[in-house]
């Protein structure tokens, strides 16, 4: 995600705060493992959504439809 998805997702989930809706459903990743042109290898730190205690998605509904599909990065 970059800082724009993140103000976006906030707003649709009804957060006055970005910071808060971050630390709430947020979680750091070690992120993509890449190589750059002299052959080293290193990881992009990313934030990615939190999972559920069962290990799901976190901003599934009742019925498993993501709630912020409309404005998610990849959607």
């Amino acid at each position: 995600m970059v800082p724009a998805d993140i103000e976006r997702i906030s707003r649709t989930l009804d957060y006055s705060n970005v910071a808060t809706f971050a630390l709430e459903n947020l979680a750091a990743s070690p992120g993509a493992t890449v190589m750059n042109a002299e052959g080293r290898v290193f990881q992009i730190p990313t934030l990615v959504p939190q999972r559920k205690a069962d290990g799901s998605y976190k901003f599934l509904d009742a019925q498993n439809r993501c709630l912020i599909h409309a404005v998610s990065p990849f959607g």
